[in-house]
């Protein structure tokens, strides 16, 4: 009997160890990152991977643009800016599930003067993306594993790609993810 209180009590005190180093965020709390970042243009472009998929940006490990797989791309404006961090830092933006291939071929460059301060690489086979910053709206879900794009999120996207005029925007029902 003295082992079993011994063993409610070790685990009563790891539980409670292991709640309060378990910090949990009400989506109401989450900051927006793109407020803290300085930058003075932002670029979204096409991109192609090379055949060996050993890169999955566009920024090589140097922190610098990879010019071999850049394809055409433009400057956004600064209302198309501001539709583009809405959209990032909007929590209903993920929560979907995800496919392991991650084949990025569409990316937002933000540049502060020619230096590069943030990259987002977008995949929309596998939906989701990756970013040199935190982006606490899409970390929110990384806990479940739902660390892709919403339904309601990849179609913000991906009509925000084809307004842009991008040529790596998916078509409706082209994915698994649409239906």
């Amino acid at each position: 009997m003295k082992y079993l209180y011994l063993i409610v009590f070790v685990f009563i005190v790891n539980s409670a160890a292991f709640c309060q180093e378990l910090k949990i965020v009400k989506k109401s709390q989450l900051k927006n990152p793109f407020k803290k970042l300085k930058y003075t243009k932002v670029i979204a472009y096409n991109f192609a991977l090379k055949g060996s998929h050993e890169q999955y940006s566009i920024i090589k490990e140097d922190g610098k643009l990879d010019y071999t797989t850049v394809l055409p791309g433009r400057i956004l404006l600064i209302e198309e800016v501001d539709s583009l961090i809405t959209t990032l830092a909007d929590t209903s933006t993920y929560g979907g599930g995800i496919a392991m291939c991650f084949e990025p071929r569409l990316a937002f460059v933000f540049y502060n003067d020619n230096s590069i301060v943030a990259c987002i690489d977008v995949c929309f086979e596998c939906n989701y993306l990756t970013s040199t910053i935190s982006i606490p709206a899409k970390d929110y879900y990384n806990k479940n594993f739902d660390y892709g794009f919403s339904k309601f999120g990849r179609k913000r996207l991906i009509a925000f790609c084809r307004k842009l005029n991008m040529s790596y925007c998916v078509k409706d029902g082209e994915s698994a993810f649409d239906e």
